[in-house]
């Protein structure tokens, strides 16, 4: 059964018995309009004069409404405060079955937490640490460390000037004169006429000529010279 309400703007309009005895805002003109609680003769009142709400002061309502409101506010909490729970619970259900579907196990893992406050005792390991880092915090032990790396610095560096000095001597060695050289071609080069070897034989002649070229006129190198040109035009 609806409420036929009509407001002071002359607007007329039917209203739904949930609105019973509750003030709503006209449609047409905005204003305050109060809902009868009981409809006499089919249809209520003329609504009452505009309040001071439309004037933009605060509404003024009997005790009886503003208890009607705080009931209803009260109840509209309640059922929403039920229906999030409710909400909450489904949801919870929900993915605890998703999760054994999927062959989740949730498993809690609690950590060891001391709540005594009492100090761990300390281990070998840990006293070893403190007392070398105390060792280290030493004016001394700086002063050792630093004098044992200049130390190395120094025996390093000699011998590392030894080891290049000994390898210069190796690699270079004694020179022996050229004379001694010269000779040591010339009997090269001997042999190898005696032992038809021609060809080493005129290398061992292009050495002296390139280390001694006045040996070029020389008796010996010219007879050896002729015994080779001899032995290559012969085959």
């Amino acid at each position: 059964m609806s409420i036929a309400v009509k407001c002071r703007c002359g607007k007329k309009f039917k209203a739904k018995d949930r609105f019973a005895g509750r003030t709503v805002r006209c449609p047409n003109c905005k204003g305050p309009l109060q809902i009868p609680a009981s409809v006499v003769g089919g249809e209520s009142a003329t609504a009452p004069a505009p309040t001071a709400v439309s004037r933009g002061e605060p509404e003024r309502i009997s005790k009886e409404e503003a208890l009607l409101r705080f009931e209803r506010a009260q109840k509209d909490r309640q059922v929403s405060a039920e229906a999030e729970a409710a909400y909450i619970a489904e949801r919870n259900k929900l993915i605890a079955s998703y999760d054994q579907l999927a062959g989740k196990k949730v498993t809690a893992k609690k950590k060891k937490v001391d709540l005594t406050g009492k100090a761990r005792k300390p281990t070998i390991f840990t006293k070893i640490a403190d007392l070398f880092a105390s060792i280290c915090g030493t004016l001394a032990f700086k002063y050792v460390f630093v004098m044992v790396l200049l130390s190395g610095g120094v025996v390093g560096s000699i011998y590392l000037v030894k080891f290049v000095a000994n390898y210069m001597q190796q690699e270079g060695g004694p020179s022996k004169p050229t004379d001694e050289l010269v000779e040591d071609y010339f009997k090269k080069a001997e042999d190898a006429v005696k032992t038809k070897r021609w060809g080493a034989a005129r290398d061992a002649l292009n050495d002296i000529i390139q280390m001694q070229p006045r040996w070029e006129k020389h008796a010996r190198y010219q007879n050896l010279r002729k015994q080779v040109e001899k032995g290559f035009e012969n085959g």
